[in-house]
This record gives C-alpha cells, sequence and structure tokens, in this order.
C-alpha cells in the first residue's frame, strides 16, 4: 500500500489502493534551538506567534523541528492527495507501541489476564493469513485509521484485519485464539469501540471564537471601548454571540446525532483456548471466534459466518428494511490455499459491524452458529460510514475563497491606510492617538460585522427550509453551496421508487411457447411446476411468526396464495432436519400437493440467479427451481424450449418500465446423498423455461415533475445506484432522467470484444439493445461530445457499472473525462464508488448534489457539495440536508433556498464592501481636513443605517416559481460581480468627493449628508430579486425603511431642529443653495448609480467573446467528425 523514496524520509501511501487517494509523509524530529526562537518569538508578540500556529500547524512544525530519518522522527507531516492534487496538510505524532503500553480496552480485562498471559509481543495481520509479532512497532493515526511502519520496506502500511487476502481455509478454522494471541493483537488493533469526539462546550466555544475572523472582531471591540464607542460594540457583540451561539449548537447537534448511531458496547460468546466464555465486545480482536445466540443480537463487528445460516436486519448499512439471509462461507466449497475471502463475492456470507442478527440457526448436527471477527472498530464497514461522516472531503467553493481573497485585499488596502494615517497625523498629534486614528481605519475597511451579516443570511434561508419544506440543515453554510449546484445525482430504491415492488402478473411458457400472462398467480394450477416454482424459489423464512425476506421474493410468494411452514426444532437438536420450510396451497381441497425445500442456492451478483432443490412429498421426486436474470435463465434452458420471440416478450414489458426475471426447472433422477453432494453448476443447467415473472417498482410521486424542472433549469442529473443497470435504466427513462431523444451508450466489459480493448459500446433504445463493436467512431463521438462539461442536454449518454467504472479509470483513464461528461446511470456501485464518483465529478467542475436514504449513500452524501438525505437514519448524520417528507421535491426547495441564499450572499458581501471602502473615502476625505465624523454620526451609519439594511437584505425570501436555467453567480470575482462593485465605489467616491468640495465650509454636513444616502442606495442597487429572490415590490419592509431613512436625510439637511444638530454635532451650510446643490449631487449620484447597475447586469448576462470562440470550434470538430 506504500513505497518510500528520497533517503528513508518521504513515504507515500495509497489509501484506498485506487492510487488516487495518497498520503505524502515525511518525518520530523525537535528541534531545541528552532524551539527557543519560537518561544522568544511567541513572547515577543504577546501570543500572536502562537495563535497563528494554532491557525497553521504545518508553520508550528517547520518553526520547532527539522526534516530528519523516519527512524529518528517524533513528529510526521501529512500531505492527503487526491488524483496527485494535495487538498490539505496534517501533523501527526508518531507512536510507539511496545508491550508495556496498556491499552484502555485491555484495562477493561485486567481482572482476566494473569501475569503469565499478558503478552510480550505486538502481533498483526500481514496478508494472506501471515501475522507479524514485534516487539515495538511504530504507528500513526490519522482519521481514525492506523498506519504501522515496516521497517523492511521502509513505508508506512495500513493496519489490516483479516479481511485481505485471506484464504477461506484458514477462515472456516474452528479452534478461536490463546488468551497471549489476543493480547498481542489487542496491543496494535486497540479496542472494538467506534468512538465519536465529543468537544466540551467550552472547547467548542473556543475553537469558534479563536477563528480569525472572531479574533479581528475582539480586537476591534476591544478598540472601540476604549474609544467609548458603546452602544454600536454591544450591536455587533451581541449578533457575533449569537452566531459562536448558533454554530456551537449545530456542532454539539451533529456529535449528537453521531453518538446515537453508535451502539452501546454489549458482551458476546468467544471461544478461547479451547473454552466459551463472555467477553465485552471492546476486547474484540480480528481472529476471534463467535458464537452467535438463537434469538439474535446486535454485531458489533465485521465477521464471516462460518456455520450456520443467519437473518441479519441490514436496513441501518443499506436503507433496505427487509431482512436477507447469511450463509456460512464454507458451504460455496473452498479449496486450500487458493479461494481467497472477497468480500465483494462473499458478501452473502458476510456479517456487518451495526446490523442486527434477528435469528440464527445451525445446520443439522452442528451444535453452535459461529462466526469469525475480521475487523473492528472504525476499520468496519460501520467504522467506515462514520469517518466518512468525521472527515468529509474538503468543500472547494468559488464564492468562500474569492470571499477569504477580498477580504485579504481590504486588509492590504487597511495597512497601507494605516500607515499613512499614523505617518500623517504624527504632525498634530501625540503617536498614541495617531495609532489609535489608524486602526480606526482598519476597522472600517475591514468590517468586524461582516461574518455576523453573512450567518444571518443562511439563518434566514435555514429556518425557512423547516418552515415551509420540512427540511432541517445542519449546516447553515451548506444552504449557500447548495445554490451552486449544477449536477444532481440521485440513488434509486427508496429516492427515487418505493422501497416495494408490487407483482404485475406472471407470463407461463409451454412446449417452448410463450402464453398468455396472467395477472393474478394464485389461479396456476397448484400441481403445476409454475406453481410450485413461485411458492419455493426464495429465501424467505418465518422470525418470530413473521414472514421476512426479499421483497420481491415476499411479492412472488404471496401472490401464489401458498402456506409457508418450518420444522420446529431446538437449536441445540441433534438431528439433521429434512427440509428447511414445507410449502403447501392455502385452498384445503388441493392439500395433497406439498413440497419440501431441501437445498437452498442463495442469490449471487455475479451468478445473478438464486436455485432451490426440492421434494414434491407426493410422489418424493425432487426438483430444482432456478430464477434471475431472463438472459441467464435461458442461457442455461434447453435450446429448443426457448421461445424464439422471448427477446420481443421481453423487450415488450421491460420498456414499459417492469423488472422482469425469468424462472425454469429441472427433475432430478438422482437420490438424495448425491444430491446434497453436487456441486450448484452440475444442478444449475439443461433447464426447461417455466415463464417470466413481472413487477413493477412504482416511482415515488412528483419524480417526473422534480426531473423536468432540473432539465430546464439546465441542471444535470444523473443516477448511482447498487441495482442492477437495466432496472435503473428502465427506472431512469420512467422518471425522465433520460429524455425520449436522448441516445444511450451502455459500456460494458466483454471478452468477445476487439482484442485491442475488451470494452463494448451497446446502443440501448429505451431497452432494446443492439450490441455494437467497440470502434473508434463511437469513442470519438463520445469524445467530440463530452469536451466541454456536460448541463444534461447533450444527445448522447452513458450508462454503465462499478465494474466498468474501475476498469476504465485504471486501463482508459483517457475516457475518464468524457464519461463522466456523459455518464446518467451509474449502476451496481458500492458505497465506496458512489463518494469517489461524486469526487471526480468535483474534480471535472460540477457543483454536486447527492440525494440518497441509506448508510450506502454516507460518503456520497458527506463528500457532496450539498448531501439530502430522505432518511433519519445515518444517512442523515453525513448530510447537511435531512428530508422528512421523503420526497424529491426537498431537491427543489433546497435549490431554490439555496440559490435565493447565494444571491443574498452576494448581495451582501457586495453591500458590506461597498459600506466599509465608501465610509473609508468619507473618513479619509475629513481627515484630509483634520476632522472626522462625530459618534452619533458614526452610531447612525453603523447601527442606524448598515445594521438595519444588512439584516433587510439578508431577509428577502426565494422566488418560489420553477428553477430558471441561469444559475446564480459563485464567483465574487468574476467579471458581473466585480465590475458591478468597482464602478458603484467609482461613482460613490466621485459624488463625495464633489459633495467635498461643493460645501467647502460645511465639509462634514456635505460628506455624512450624501455618504448616508450613498449607503441607503447601495442597498437598493444590490437588492437582487427575480429570478432567484422575490421581488422588491414584494418586501414592505425593505420599501418601508428606504423611504423613511430617505425621508429623514431630507430632514436632516433641510429642516434639523436644533437639538438634533447639536447631536448629531452637524453643521449645517447658512445658504440655501448650497444645500440645494448637495441635493442635487444625491439625486445624480442615485440616478446614475441604478442607471449603471441595471447596464452592468444586462452586460453580465451576455455571451464573452471565448465563449463564442468555444461554441465554434466545438461545432468545427463535429463537422470534422462527420465527415
Amino acid at each position: 500500500t506504500g513505497h518510500q523514496t528520497d533517503d528513508n524520509k518521504i513515504s507515500v501511501i495509497d489509501v484506498n489502493g485506487d492510487n488516487e487517494d495518497q498520503l505524502g509523509i515525511r518525518g520530523y524530529k525537535v528541534s531545541r534551538v528552532f524551539q527557543t526562537i519560537s518561544w522568544v518569538g511567541i513572547v515577543s508578540t504577546l501570543g500572536a506567534l502562537r495563535l497563528l500556529f494554532y491557525w497553521y500547524p504545518r508553520l508550528h512544525l517547520y518553526a520547532t523541528h527539522k526534516p530528519c530519518s523516519f527512524d529518528e522522527a517524533d513528529s510526521l507531516l501529512l500531505a492527503e492527495r487526491n488524483d496527485k492534487r494535495v487538498i490539505g496538510y496534517h501533523v501527526k505524532r508518531m507512536k510507539i507501541l511496545n508491550p508495556l503500553t496498556l491499552s484502555e480496552a485491555e484495562k477493561l480485562a485486567e481482572g482476566k489476564v494473569n501475569s503469565q498471559q499478558r503478552r510480550s509481543k505486538i502481533e498483526f495481520h500481514v496478508s494472506g493469513g501471515n501475522f507479524k509479532s514485534l516487539e515495538s512497532v511504530k504507528v500513526f493515526d490519522f482519521k481514525k485509521q492506523r498506519y504501522v511502519w515496516n521497517p523492511e520496506c521502509l513505508t508506512f502500511d495500513r493496519l489490516r484485519g483479516l479481511d485481505y487476502e485471506m484464504p477461506v481455509s484458514l477462515l472456516t478454522k474452528k479452534d478461536g485464539l490463546s488468551m497471549q494471541e489476543r493480547n498481542a493483537r489487542r496491543g496494535i488493533y486497540g479496542p472494538n469501540e467506534i468512538t465519536i469526539p465529543e468537544s466540551s462546550i467550552t472547547a467548542l466555544l473556543f475553537k469558534e471564537i479563536i477563528n480569525p475572523f472572531y479574533v479581528f472582531e475582539i480586537f476591534s471591540l476591544f478598540l472601540w471601548a476604549l474609544e467609548e464607542y458603546y452602544l454600536f460594540s454591544l450591536t455587533i457583540f451581541t449578533l457575533s454571540l449569537a452566531s459562536v451561539v448558533a454554530a456551537v449548537y449545530q456542532a454539539r447537534k451533529t456529535q449528537t446525532t453521531l453518538r446515537n448511531l453508535v451502539e452501546s458496547p454489549t458482551f458476546v460468546e468467544v471461544h478461547t483456548d479451547g473454552k466459551r466464555e463472555t467477553l465485552p465486545t471492546q476486547l474484540l480482536v480480528p481472529g476471534d471466534l463467535l458464537t452467535l445466540p438463537p434469538a439474535g443480537c446486535i454485531l458489533m463487528c465485521d465477521a464471516v459466518l462460518i456455520h450456520g445460516t443467519c437473518i441479519v436486519d441490514e436496513s441501518t448499512l443499506t436503507g433496505e428494511s427487509v431482512p436477507v439471509t447469511k450463509t456460512a462461507i464454507w458451504r460455496e466449497g473452498a479449496v486450500v490455499g487458493e479461494d481467497i475471502y472477497d468480500e465483494r463475492v462473499d458478501s452473502g456470507s458476510t456479517l456487518y459491524c451495526g446490523t442486527k442478527v434477528v435469528q440464527s440457526r445451525k445446520n443439522g448436527r452442528e451444535g453452535e452458529v459461529l462466526a469469525v471477527c475480521i475487523r473492528t472498530g472504525f476499520a468496519t464497514t460501520k467504522g467506515a460510514v462514520v469517518r466518512a461522516v468525521l472527515y468529509p472531503p474538503p468543500l472547494d467553493f468559488k464564492f468562500e475563497k474569492d470571499s477569504y481573497k477580498f477580504v485579504a485585499c481590504l486588509a492590504a488596502v487597511a495597512s497601507i491606510a494605516f500607515v499613512y494615517t499614523v505617518y500623517d497625523k504624527l504632525r498634530k498629534h501625540t503617536l498614541i492617538h495617531a495609532i489609535f486614528y489608524g486602526l480606526d481605519l482598519i476597522t472600517i475597511v475591514v468590517p468586524p460585522a461582516l461574518p455576523a451579516a453573512m450567518t444571518v443570511g443562511s439563518m434566514h434561508a435555514q429556518a425557512r427550509l423547516k418552515r415551509r419544506s420540512a427540511v432541517f440543515c445542519l449546516s447553515p453554510r451548506a444552504i449557500n453551496v447548495a445554490g451552486g449546484i449544477d449536477c444532481v445525482c440521485f440513488d434509486k430504491t427508496g429516492t427515487l421508487t418505493e422501497d416495494t415492488l408490487d407483482l404485475w402478473g406472471v407470463v407461463p411458457i409451454e412446449n417452448g411457447q410463450i402464453c398468455q400472462p396472467t395477472r393474478d398467480p394464485s389461479t396456476v394450477p397448484c400441481d403445476s411446476h409454475l406453481s410450485a416454482a413461485l411458492a419455493s424459489c426464495h429465501s424467505l423464512t418465518i422470525v418470530k411468526g413473521e414472514l421476512v425476506g426479499d421483497p420481491l421474493d415476499l411479492k412472488m410468494f404471496r401472490s401464489n396464495d401458498w402456506i409457508l411452514e418450518e420444522p420446529q426444532m431446538d437449536n441445540e437438536s441433534q438431528f439433521d432436519p429434512p427440509f428447511t420450510s414445507v410449502l403447501r396451497p392455502r385452498r384445503q381441497a388441493e392439500l395433497r400437493t406439498t413440497v419440501g425445500v431441501v437445498k437452498q442456492l442463495p442469490f449471487s451478483s455475479d451468478l445473478s440467479r438464486m436455485s432451490v432443490v426440492c421434494q414434491n412429498l407426493t410422489d418424493g421426486k425432487f426438483t430444482v427451481y432456478c430464477k434471475g436474470a431472463p438472459e441467464i435463465i435461458f442461457s442455461l434452458c434447453q435450446p429448443q424450449l426457448v421461445p424464439r420471440d422471448c427477446e420481443v416478450t421481453l423487450q415488450h414489458y421491460t420498456q414499459k418500465g417492469y423488472r422482469v426475471i425469468a424462472i425454469a426447472y429441472r427433475e432430478l433422477e438422482a437420490p438424495w446423498f448425491e444430491i446434497k453432494t453436487t456441486k450448484r453448476e452440475d444442478l444449475e443447467w439443461n433447464l426447461n423455461p417455466l415463464g417470466l415473472i413481472v413487477f413493477e417498482n412504482p416511482l415515488k410521486p412528483g419524480c417526473s415533475e422534480v426531473m423536468r424542472e432540473l432539465h430546464n433549469a439546465n441542471i444535470r442529473t444523473i443516477m448511482v445506484t447498487g441495482d442492477n443497470l437495466q432496472t435503473a435504466l428502465s427506472v431512469a427513462r420512467n422518471c425522465e432522467m433520460i429524455q425520449a431523444d436522448k441516445s444511450i451508450q451502455e459500456i460494458r466489459i466483454s471478452s468477445l470484444a476487439c482484442a485491442h480493448s475488451p470494452l463494448t459500446f451497446t446502443s440501448v433504445t429505451g431497452i432494446d439493445i443492439n450490441p455494437v463493436n467497440f470502434n473508434e467512431k463511437i469513442v470519438e463521438n463520445l469524445r467530440i461530445e463530452g469536451e466541454e462539461k456536460s448541463t444534461g442536454t447533450d444527445r448522447m449518454c452513458v450508462a454503465l457499472t462499478g465494474e466498468t467504472w474501475s476498469y476504465i479509470k485504471i486501463n482508459a483513464p483517457e475516457l475518464v473525462s468524457n464519461i463522466l461528461n456523459q455518464g446518467i446511470v451509474f449502476a451496481r456501485m458500492s458505497p465506496g464508488q458512489k463518494q469517489q464518483l461524486v469526487q471526480d465529478l468535483q474534480a471535472q467542475g460540477f457543483c454536486v448534489g447527492m440525494v440518497g436514504d441509506g448508510a450506502n449513500d454516507c460518503g456520497a452524501l458527506g463528500a457532496a457539495n450539498a448531501g439530502i438525505s430522505l432518511s433519519d437514519a445515518e444517512a442523515s448524520a453525513a448530510s447537511a440536508f435531512t428530508a422528512r417528507t421523503r420526497g424529491v421535491h426537498a431537491v427543489l426547495a433546497v435549490l431554490k433556498e439555496g440559490r435565493a441564499a447565494l444571491t443574498t450572499s452576494f448581495g451582501l458581501f457586495k453591500y458590506m464592501a461597498a459600506y466599509s471602502l465608501t465610509e473609508f473615502t468619507s473618513v479619509m476625505l475629513l481627515y484630509s481636513q483634520d476632522s472626522n465624523f462625530s459618534d452619533l454620526q458614526y452610531l447612525y451609519i453603523d447601527l442606524g443605517l448598515i445594521t438595519v439594511f444588512a439584516y433587510l437584505l439578508s431577509h428577502g425570501p426565494p422566488s418560489y416559481g420553477a428553477l430558471v436555467k441561469n444559475a446564480p453567480e459563485t464567483s465574487l470575482l468574476s467579471r458581473g460581480p466585480l465590475l458591478s462593485l468597482l464602478v458603484q465605489l467609482g461613482i460613490m467616491g466621485v459624488f463625495q468627493m464633489a459633495a467635498f468640495y461643493a460645501v467647502p465650509h460645511s465639509r462634514n454636513y456635505g460628506i455624512f449628508v450624501i455618504s448616508s444616502v450613498q449607503y441607503v442606495l447601495l442597498a437598493f442597487v444590490f437588492f437582487h430579486g427575480p429570478p432567484h429572490r422575490a421581488p422588491m415590490s414584494q418586501d414592505w419592509l425593505f420599501i418601508g425603511t428606504t423611504i423613511l431613512a430617505l425621508l429623514f436625510m431630507l430632514y436632516l439637511m433641510f429642516f434639523p431642529a436644533d437639538v438634533i444638530e447639536k447631536l448629531f454635532d452637524l453643521k449645517s451650510p447658512d445658504k440655501v443653495k448650497d444645500r440645494l446643490l448637495v441635493l442635487f449631487l444625491i439625486l445624480a449620484n442615485i440616478f446614475s448609480a441604478i442607471v449603471i447597475e441595471q447596464i452592468l447586469r444586462i452586460y453580465a448576462t451576455l455571451p464573452r467573446w471565448t465563449d463564442w470562440h468555444l461554441l465554434a470550434q466545438r461545432f468545427y470538430r463535429i463537422c470534422q467528425s462527420h465527415r
């Protein structure tokens, strides 16, 4: 998993084995000289340098350590990379584990471990069942995963459980571990716990307050307090405190939600030194042999079932509410030393942490149900889900990045202004007073109220989402991000479709001919093979009096009106039962027909089928019934018995969106003792087709309307599902994700493809499949269509499976970008592949939303720019949004609020930036005359105008009409927002200077009056209404406040009472013509600002020359390809 370079100083780890997520590691050791210099700097800067080190740990490492080899290192610098791009740096301490280090889990077991049994070495799994025992080992922990130093290869390897290259023959040994082995492994694997770090309120408050923006705000409040500027300071303090409290509340709530995902430790029965004992689940290590109780339990580790069968509720993991049957891995016949455990292949025998074993059942004379622990703690599947929530990939949101850049520019302006002001004021003032003047300018140019103002806007949107759409948002920041979404990925089951399937009917096949469909399968004669097959070919079982199993099997069985009974036997019985289940028709007159299931061959995703062997109790004959994908079942049937028009019939139903499976049978002549040992492939061949079973998977209400609105808004839609490809394509067609005019190319891996590539492109029209061999023409068309970022309007789309996608990423990387742009259905995707696809789309330039409902979607929900969960379970903890309505309409609500919030944030940011620079201009003009605003003038501007209008700008609701094609800007530094801000600043500056010189004897009056109107005017021009927000005409509060503010300024200009004039320290001009001149300047300012802003908005919507150039270039390439 890793390699070493640069003379034992740099190691690179391939985290997930895909060469995309990597850790670059470099060793460092403490330098006493560097440490001493750093402490001198910290003391001399009164702790400011330490604060900088807190914000930038890498800088702290550089300042106190020096590079060294890993043999000498005590600290490590980790460079986290994704797709060869560094996405973050982390500093970690190197730990040395040895027999003297006592883990928390071992302290719990001190009463059970005597002095002879204490470990003398540390033991961990390498691969292939081989364990390495060492007296000490160097490790470091990163994102809840442990990495071990490999002195032989001079690199770090991720600590693995027994899931890595483990022969099945070693897994199925029934010996268990000795106490010494368990202790040796526990020393490095640690306690079997998924612990969620829960910070105290004090720690969360400190972490929030120590943010650079709030540190600057604290500095500003302290400065204003020294200047006795109390009222505004109190207002900003109150707003900021509310913002901090809200952030701490959300952080605490998220921690609580995550802690609720993790089950409390319990006790489990394990085999130690050949004996049974009960231990706390925290003490489990990979290799422990567990006994699963008949009444079931909650699994606290990942394990492989080696004896018996289990009914498992995996709803917390997959989102599917129906229990599944798990069978022992040894029943598939492992070959010693060759059959390697593969979690994907052997998922039917793998038990996952956090899932519930509803019932365990032994097989015949085996005395108990046994499983081997393969992973513990955060290495389990449950742990991976929690890690995905705790450490989501960092989001690259342009608006935030640009806002930081803009604030940095403001800080640069403030620094220059500070130096100039101090230099200028030193002529007439003391150094202290000059510094205070300069610091005042800094707080004017970089507005301390900016974080509070931006937070208020998001909090309004958050409240509206909860009130109007029952959508809860954990992070208000995510609402802004949702406004930039241009691609939405949907899970299928439980998201686009209902959780259940409905049986439409059966289409019998008799003597090689397709018969008329039967809508009611209970009318099929009970003594026929078709009726027996419908009743027996499934994996249903009875748990606590209820029939449980796959929903498809449940619908099929219940439609046939048979009764299922299971032999009553005590779990400790030593007698082999003749049948696992007995089935008979419900109708009393036909009870003579009774079928017993003697052997079950579970469903395999690789084989796409499942089978049962039954015995008819009337004549004693054995029959194998097999059901699965039609193309697979018909390929196993006798060719002369397969109807010639079966493909036409299949197409007829699948084009309508039905899910179709085929069923077949074969009578067996062999006796039971031979059948029991017959291999699967020898049973499932030379079959006789019985018919097609047709199911319909109804869409959730409103799916098609949502897809149409997203398409009309140029928002791309993609299906990312674990279901099979044909079903996914059918659902995508039905919900209008795939539009009627689109050409679908299915990419497959085929051994029949051309020699230079195993890829084949298959044209899919509806579900009509016409194979076309892989050729350069199709690939070239794909490249041309996919060169620019797709908006979902392209006519050619691509569908493929997770297996094909993984192959292309490794072996055909030149197609990756094109498929990301043209892909519309990604089926058979694992949870990890879903998350990786979201990240790949982001790397392609998309702002991605993910909609899901299960724990298998957690990684993708956490990685998406905006995750929307339609479930209250694990998925809700990973996603920024949780919809309580369970409908996909929540997507539209989030996007509309997001677009409105992003538009609001742009307007607010421009307003706060323009206000600060406008006030900066005013103050600099007054400073030039050794004058300034009075305290009440400052208070009126800051509190009476800026605070009020910032709140009103953030208050506007979204436009609740349909989404429009033109999405809001996501970059502050794009031509539209930047040009608008700069031009408005220029206009304000020009008219301020005009007023400054127009009334030379009352310059404070001229600057105060015109600047006060400008703050109202800026709010007006930066108020963005349609298409993303409600128009200003509906915001009576904003209109009323604007009118009141302007009337008040007219009053101050022409008719101020003496007491008001004195309070504001306003020296009005004696001549009325001077006041009229200022009024004329104000009217000219208003007219020019509004007209020019409208012109700029029209200009911003026009295509740039480069856009026309790209369109022309693309058109030329398409023409060339069709010659």
